[in-house]
């Protein structure tokens, strides 16, 4: 099977900062691949990340994710955990900040990320 691939348009140089998970929508039985790609400034902030889903089957293709146009779009952040998936919700630890962690949530059937905040006593997780 060969897949078309979605160029990313705004980070412009090859970029090996990329993020991988897997999970599935219940819903309408799918499987997706979430990828995450980030850039991060000289400041070690970060400045954008850009996400795309892959849903799986003989018609697979990378899209932006639905949320990408929806506002407002997820944070620039940082993946740094292998996440876990529970009831079609994909969570994983992420940095928005050198020294904020979150966690980030992300529903795979309307494919919308949601910020949660941790106690200002967790720091910076590893």
């Amino acid at each position: 099977m060969k897949l078309n691939i979605l160029r990313l348009t705004s980070i412009a140089e090859p970029n090996y900062n990329v993020w991988n998970y897997f999970g599935h929508d219940l819903v309408h039985d799918e499987y997706k691949v979430l990828s995450i790609v980030w850039e991060v400034s000289k400041e070690e902030r970060i400045v954008r990340s850009e996400h795309q889903v892959l849903v799986l089957g003989p018609e697979a293709s990378w899209r932006n994710t639905k949320s990408t146009n929806i506002p407002p779009p997820p944070p620039p952040h940082c993946p740094y955990s292998q996440g876990i998936s529970i009831n079609n919700i994909l969570y994983y630890g992420a940095w928005i900040d050198e020294f904020k962690s979150v966690i980030m949530s992300f529903d795979m059937r309307s494919e919308e990320f949601t910020l949660i905040e941790l106690p200002l006593e967790a720091g910076r997780i590893f």
